[in-house]
């Protein structure tokens, strides 16, 4: 009796950590403004987040429009979300963590631009750099970082259903 609610405590624990292979990631980040221009040395939060199924396995370069799920910054007093700025791709090493990207307001697949014809215009780069037009006066140049990194919540999940299922297969007596 035992063996069999070992058996479906396996079953069950890999069944939900299969479900939760695709889950939302959120990573916090700063971009600063830089010691010159309007702007000198402002310095501005936000999160965005992206379904973790689009993870190259191995690792990689995913470019693609329409990467994040959410993203929230306030950048010289407007407020963006994934709607009014895109992601132009998001790189991850071998493990599937988060080592590259680039988003902002005239992004599209593979691809981010700024400039001075382009009013409140900006680009981030995730680990790089955060470039800015204000009111078409010209471009300016900062720092963009994570700040927060996400727990692999998911492998975790795995490994306890796997330790469950090898509990669930203890030998039978002969």
């Amino acid at each position: 009796m035992n063996d069999k609610i070992l058996g479906l405590l396996a079953v069950s624990l890999l069944t939900a950590s299969g479900a939760a292979q695709s889950a939302i990631v959120t990573y916090e980040f700063v971009a600063d403004a830089g010691s010159s221009g309007p702007l000198a040395n402002v310095t501005a939060t936000g999160t965005f987040s992206f379904d973790d199924g689009i993870i190259p396995a191995g690792g990689g370069t995913v470019d693609e429009a329409n990467l994040l799920s959410s993203l929230s910054f306030t950048w010289n007093g407007i407020s963006y979300d994934e709607t009014t700025a895109n992601t132009g791709g998001l790189s991850f090493d071998d493990t599937g963590a988060l080592v590259g990207g680039f988003f902002g307001t005239d992004c599209s697949a593979g691809t981010c631009s700024t400039g001075i014809d382009d009013p409140d215009s900006w680009l981030l780069e995730i680990g790089g750099e955060f470039a800015y037009d204000v009111g078409g006066e010209r471009l300016f140049f900062g720092r963009a970082r994570l700040v927060g990194v996400p727990e692999p919540g998911t492998l975790a999940l795995l490994g306890l259903g796997l330790a469950g299922l090898g509990l669930g297969r203890r030998r039978e007596p002969a």
